[in-house]
């Protein structure tokens, strides 16, 4: 062999073979290139020959040198991903090896799988598969004082649900789980609204008296508020109410906010006066006294007094006396023998 090779470097040699890029040589020719030897060349993984090239290697000439060369191979390409109700983010007319694309579904469509990314393989296949874009809802909304199952989620393809619940003291009105359906030859749709989480109204202030509320401005289902009238005035109503609700009903208060009260102004009479001055208000416990002119007689109480009646509502607990005058009393006399 040696012998060999003193021959062949006397007689005249190639040196070594040219690198081509994205090439590997064949070595079954071993170190040895007289002329007329043809050294072929393989394409690494993940490119090809080009086309139009139907072999790739190179020869050693007469003048040892190696015959004209140029690049044998191109990255392998992968179809183009033609993917319905979507389309590839990276717009190329081409996609070779190693590319990586993202995919995007059009409007009313969803990803069936998470992924959203794909790369072109060495075996001109996507990795992974293309992805199916489904119909799908848009995210639903969130709600204030509660929560829902989603989680992480933000794909919701038809048939989908979402189930909400309230915080402690806020009442779920709505539909506690809706779903996403196929709309009527549209887009899908959620088929009912995301439901409210609701605590009752702030009940009114009331005149001429108060409530233990504070600050407060939550009303919790179970909470309560209790009024006090001021001196003089009278509660009218109860003096607690509650916030409660049923399922799914939007929470109410169990009855009227009450009422500070005190007794109507009582009438003023004729051929008389009383002693209320410019007074427009009569508290509970308040009294009138009337008296009448000269030559008319008194028929009734003298002074009535503003009291606290059945269920609080105030009351004069006499009738406003009336001033009458002699004829008038024999006449009243005579009538009523």
């Amino acid at each position: 062999m040696y012998v060999l090779k003193l021959l062949f470097l006397f007689l005249g040699s190639c040196d070594d073979p040219p690198y081509i890029r994205n090439t590997v040589q064949d070595h079954s020719n071993g170190n040895l290139f007289p002329a007329g030897t043809v050294v072929k060349y393989n394409c690494v993984r993940g490119y090809e020959l080009i086309p139009g090239i139907s072999s790739a290697s190179v020869t050693c000439q007469k003048d040892f040198t190696w015959s004209e060369h140029q690049e044998f191979c191109r990255k392998i390409r992968c179809p183009f991903p033609n993917i319905p109700n979507g389309r590839a983010i990276l717009g190329k007319a081409t996609y070779e090896y190693e590319d990586k694309i993202r995919i995007e579904c059009n409007p009313g469509y969803a990803l069936k799988d998470h992924y959203g990314s794909i790369k072109c393989e060495s075996d001109r296949t996507w990795n992974p598969p293309l992805p199916i874009c489904e119909p799908a809802c848009e995210p639903p909304a969130r709600i204030s004082n509660g929560r829902d199952d989603r989680g992480q989620k933000n794909v919701f393809l038809v048939d989908s649900s979402v189930t909400y619940v309230c915080k402690r003291g806020w009442s779920l009105v709505g539909e506690s789980s809706i779903q996403c359906i196929a709309g009527d030859g549209g887009a899908p749709r959620w088929d009912a609204p995301a439901p409210e989480c609701k605590a009752c109204e702030p009940p009114a202030r009331i005149s001429n008296g108060r409530d233990d509320r504070g600050w407060k401005n939550d009303f919790f289902v179970g909470s309560s508020v209790s009024y006090s009238c001021n001196p003089g005035w009278s509660l009218v109503g109860v003096s607690s109410i509650r916030c409660i609700a049923g399922d799914g009903e939007i929470p109410r208060w169990d009855a009227p906010v009450p009422e500070c009260k005190a007794c109507e102004p009582p009438a003023r009479i004729s051929n008389g006066r009383d002693d209320r001055a410019w007074k427009n208000v009569f508290l509970v416990g308040s009294s009138v006294t009337y008296e009448c002119d000269r030559g008319w007689s008194l028929i009734g109480v003298s002074t009535i007094r503003c009291i606290a009646g059945d269920g609080g509502t105030p009351r004069w607990d006499a009738p406003v006396p009336e001033c009458k005058g002699e004829a008038n009393q024999f006449s009243s006399v005579q009538h009523g023998s």
